[in-house]
């Protein structure tokens, strides 16, 4: 099963909560460079839900594997607001792996210019 065929099936079911769907991705392989198929995922879901969802992931994705880290920030990258700016420049810190969705999330963003240079001044990738 690949990423968005797990998403697809967490939005379809309101009962399941971001810790079943981090718990849901063992052997599932999450794109850190983007995926149409992940975006569109994200963008037939409701957009809280999927905001909540990211959020939860990016701050307890450890817990679980880095995958669901991932996963949140490709959440993130479709849905997420100015609130989120500080989640996602703290958890890009923690894997070169997480830059890509982290650029994709904060391009997005209004006024995110010097939230894209505080990230570049601390990454080595």
């Amino acid at each position: 099963m690949d990423a968005a065929a797990v998403l697809d099936g967490f939005f379809a079911d309101p009962g399941t909560s971001p810790r079943e769907l981090a718990a849901s991705l063992d052997g599932v392989h999450v794109p850190v460079r983007g995926d149409k198929h992940v975006t569109a995922a994200v963008l037939r879901a409701p957009a809280a839900r999927a905001r909540d969802s990211g959020r939860w992931l990016v701050r307890h994705g450890y817990d679980a594997d880095a995958d669901a880290v991932a996963l949140g920030l490709a959440l993130l990258a479709e849905v997420a607001t100015v609130d989120d700016i500080p989640r996602i420049q703290t958890v890009s810190l923690f894997s070169n792996d997480f830059g890509p969705l982290a650029v994709r999330a904060l391009e997005r963003l209004p006024d995110s210019v010097d939230a894209l240079i505080w990230l570049a001044e601390r990454v080595t990738s």
